[in-house]
């Protein structure tokens, strides 16, 4: 689901009463193993949110491999029931690089093979309740963690049955089921009535380091931004980030180039109408001090709130992230590139109308930034060369030319 399903969810509640290389950015290689991505995975969607359909392409050549790998329109073998509407991908590639795709309706992880686009394996990350997966990340082979972004108002009395939701789910995949849960509704921010909601997750120096929405039950309320922090070794928050000028955080990814930096986009509170750009931009985390320090570049300097959920960062001068539109189509979605050691942002292109694009992908084995593109009339993925200067708009294409679906969610594996 990329930044325009997401937001048009918080927005409906309000208104109703995203095959060589190298480790993805510094921190990432303990996690993706020594070897780098195998390749870039698409999930697209029909224009209703109703379907989805995997195709996966080829970094190097920016060419596409396979379209129409699975879609929800057949019940693939080894899948308890088929693909939902609601397909996102892990944010950064796992460890042995498996290809896995979250269905957030079903509450399932679904195991890939890319060789022959069969389903190898499905494991539940729910039991009797919509658990809402966001992100899953890991530091073993055999050891996955799961944001579960929704709280379960009525859990089991049994809580070996690991229902409550709000936290971080271990998986033993040895087993082939959670084993446990990290609770994260203590680390909440904005008082009582809101839950964490945690979000995106990656790996940085041996920690997990995921990212808190803090929303009230109906969105109508919102706390700061948080980065809960989390030791694998003992499956305990050690420690927190707090980004008390931001609301509505999501992705966070390393930044190449500064060792213990990550870079976390922040949407700001709807509810807040106006003010909703005065708790949106983008923190610049450096975690290699003691207590964390944090460097806003506040969304005033891109005229409208930029996306929690697109973020791409190539060096501590080069970043891009997606600033959405207007629902009335005009101001459309925007391509923005900004350098956080000058905080002058720049428009790099104008979509064709509001909350198309998404799914912000950087490369680093090829120096290549890709972007979903999913105006309705042309869908394509957009590929930008980051390794000349200005950024490069390269020859864009198709990744479902037989379907012609949207592509909303793009990452590597």
């Amino acid at each position: 689901m990329n930044n325009a399903h997401l937001r048009f969810h918080v927005l409906s509640a309000l208104a109703l009463p995203a095959l060589l290389g190298l480790a993805c950015g510094n921190g990432d290689t303990a996690a993706s193993g020594s070897a780098g991505p195998t390749g870039l995975a698409v999930i697209h969607g029909s224009i209703d949110y109703t379907s989805s359909l995997l195709s996966l392409v080829d970094p190097a050549t920016a060419t596409l491999v396979h379209d129409n790998c699975l879609n929800s329109g057949s019940m693939a073998p080894q899948l308890s029931q088929a693909l939902s509407g609601d397909v996102v991908l892990p944010s950064a590639p796992l460890p042995g690089h498996p290809l896995v795709l979250i269905d957030r309706t079903n509450n399932a992880l679904v195991w890939v093979n890319p060789a022959d686009c069969t389903v190898t394996r499905e494991i539940s990350v729910s039991t009797g309740f919509a658990a809402d997966p966001h992100d899953v990340v890991a530091v073993a082979a055999n050891k996955f963690y799961v944001t579960r972004n929704s709280t379960n108002l009525k859990p089991s009395a049994d809580p070996s049955d690991l229902d409550e939701g709000a936290d971080l789910l271990v998986l033993d995949l040895d087993l082939g089921k959670a084993v446990a849960r990290i609770d994260l509704s203590p680390y909440a921010t904005g008082g009582a009535g809101i839950n964490p909601n945690p979000d995106r997750a990656r790996v940085l120096g041996g920690k997990i380091y995921l990212t808190l929405n803090n929303f009230s039950a109906d969105f109508s309320q919102a706390g700061p931004g948080r980065v809960v922090v989390v030791d694998p070794t003992t499956d305990t928050v050690s420690s927190v980030i707090d980004l008390p000028a931001f609301k509505d955080c999501a992705a966070i990814v390393p930044v190449p180039g500064q060792e213990g930096a990550l870079a976390v986009a922040c949407f700001g509170a709807p509810a807040d109408g106006a003010n909703q750009i005065n708790a949106s931009g983008v923190a610049l985390i450096d975690t290699s001090v003691s207590p964390a320090t944090v460097q806003p570049l506040m969304a005033a300097a891109f005229g409208r709130p930029v996306s929690f959920a697109d973020l791409a960062v190539v060096s501590p001068t080069l970043a891009f992230v997606v600033v959405p539109g207007d629902f009335s189509g005009s101001p459309p979605d925007g391509l923005w590139q900004f350098d956080f050691t000058r905080g002058v942002p720049q428009k790099l292109l104008d979509a064709s109308t509001d909350y198309v694009l998404g799914g912000l992908v950087f490369d680093p084995a090829t120096q290549r930034v890709f972007l979903g593109d999913a105006d309705a009339q042309s869908p394509k993925l957009r590929v930008f060369d980051v390794s000349v200067w200005p950024p490069a708009a390269l020859p864009a294409f198709s990744s479902d030319p037989a379907a012609g679906l949207l592509p909303r969610n793009l990452e590597l594996y």
